[in-house]
Formats: C-alpha cells, sequence, structure tokens
C-alpha cells in the first residue's frame, strides 16, 4: 500500500490475533501471533503512536500466545505514552497477566486503575478463580454487586468455578440462584 495509516495496522494486528482464533493448529496459531506482534513492532518504529484499540489488539496476542516478555514490554509503552488510565488498555493488562499466570500484577494493575468497569472486574474475578485465589474472587464480586455493577455470564463462570475450587458447594448454589 502507498498510504499506511493507523488503521491499516489496526486492522492487520487485529486480524493477525482474530486469525490465531480461527486456526486449527497451535503452529498456525502461534505464527498468525508472530506476525501481529511483528505488525506492532513495524507500527512502532513507522513513528505512528498507536492507539487504544491497538493496545488492545496487541496485548489479547500476548494473551493467546502466553507471551508474558512481550506483554511486559507492551505495558511498559503504555505507561509511557500515557494509555494506562483507558479502561480497555487496563482491562486488557490485567486478562493478559492472568492468562500469563502473574496474577499478583495484574491485581497490582487492577488496583491501579482508577476506573473499573464490569470486563475488567469480571477479567480479574476469573483471574482468581483461575489461579485458586477464590475467596479474593468471591470478595470482588461482592464488592461488584455493591457498587451496582451489572455481572454478565462470565462473571458467573468465574464465580462458580471459585466456589469449586474452594470446595464451596453451598455457595455454588446460592449464586447460581442469582443468575
Amino acid at each position: 500500500m502507498d498510504d499506511i495509516n493507523l488503521v491499516t495496522w489496526n486492522a492487520m494486528i487485529a486480524g493477525h490475533g482474530h486469525m490465531m482464533e480461527l486456526s486449527k493448529d497451535n503452529l498456525s496459531a502461534y505464527q498468525s501471533g508472530i506476525k501481529a506482534l511483528k505488525n506492532f513492532s513495524k507500527l512502532n518504529r513507522s513513528g505512528m503512536k498507536p492507539h487504544s484499540f491497538t493496545f488492545s489488539s496487541v496485548l489479547s496476542v500476548c494473551s493467546r500466545m502466553m507471551a508474558l516478555e512481550q506483554g511486559e514490554q507492551i505495558h511498559a509503552r503504555t505507561i509511557k505514552i500515557g494509555f494506562l488510565s483507558e479502561v480497555i488498555v487496563g482491562s486488557s493488562i490485567i486478562n493478559m497477566y492472568n492468562k500469563c499466570g502473574s496474577i499478583e500484577i495484574a491485581s497490582k494493575v487492577f488496583v491501579e486503575m482508577s476506573i473499573r468497569t464490569m470486563i475488567s472486574l469480571t477479567s480479574m474475578i476469573t483471574g482468581f478463580a483461575q489461579h485458586g485465589w477464590s475467596k479474593q474472587a468471591l470478595h470482588l464480586f461482592e464488592d461488584m454487586k455493591l457498587v451496582g455493577v451489572r455481572p454478565n455470564q462470565i462473571t458467573f463462570v468465574g464465580v462458580l468455578s471459585a466456589c469449586g475450587r474452594a470446595g464451596m458447594v453451598d455457595d455454588a448454589f446460592d449464586y447460581f440462584d442469582i443468575i
């Protein structure tokens, strides 16, 4: 293309990320992820400033690839150019750290967020549940209800998973009843 702009870069990064989801085998998914990361690198070298959508897309790629080191570098870049306060970026960072096994860092990023949405809350609840931090997941769910944030189906899967990991069968039935 003669005129490559931010929309073009975003389409390429998000497209390769989407191909990861559609790939039938791990090698194809990995190759698509590498292409997305290379495009993000080329975007940065081009001198254009990434957008919150760009960061969200590339962080999702890091999540799927469990590419913690690349995710940490992208996290640092969001801080450097001032996108950490964007809700979509913060939620993507939390999700990336959760999926890469760094629940403590995900929790720290979550606590530092100025605005928490159903997406960031759900990401943290499911992260806590997946890593066996059931009490923290259920406590956060209760806080979520108290502040009036309406949970979705994924939130409830995280809550039920937290109950299951902790052997809290009666509590799980109570939570199931409010679905």
